[in-house]
C-alpha cells in the first residue's frame, strides 16, 4: 500500500514545488499508457489541475519498468510514473 502512494506523492511533490507565473513545461516518462496506475496524469491534464499550478505536462509514454527508469536516469525526462507489479506474493 504505501508503495503505491510514493509514485503519486512524489508527483505530487514535484509539482507543488514548480508553480509560476508563467507555465514550466515538465516531462513526464509514463508507463504503459491506459493503465489505471499512470491514468492519474490523463486526468490532472483534463481537469486543468497542472494547468493551475503553472505546469505544462509533456507526457512520454513508455513500456514500463525499465525504458522508464532509463528516461529518468538519462535526463530525458524530469520524472516519471509507473506500474507496480501484481506479483500476488
Amino acid at each position: 500500500m504505501i508503495r503505491k502512494l510514493t509514485v503519486p506523492a512524489m508527483v505530487w511533490a514535484a509539482l507543488c514545488g514548480m508553480a509560476s507565473t508563467h507555465a514550466q513545461t515538465l516531462r513526464v516518462a509514463v508507463g504503459q499508457k491506459g493503465n489505471w496506475d499512470t491514468s492519474i496524469m490523463d486526468y490532472g491534464i483534463r481537469h486543468g489541475f497542472f494547468e493551475q499550478q503553472g505546469l505544462d505536462i509533456d507526457e512520454i509514454y513508455t513500456p514500463g519498468g525499465a525504458p522508464t527508469l532509463q528516461a529518468v536516469i538519462s535526463g530525458s525526462v524530469d520524472t516519471g510514473i509507473g506500474t507496480e507489479s501484481a506479483r500476488g506474493e
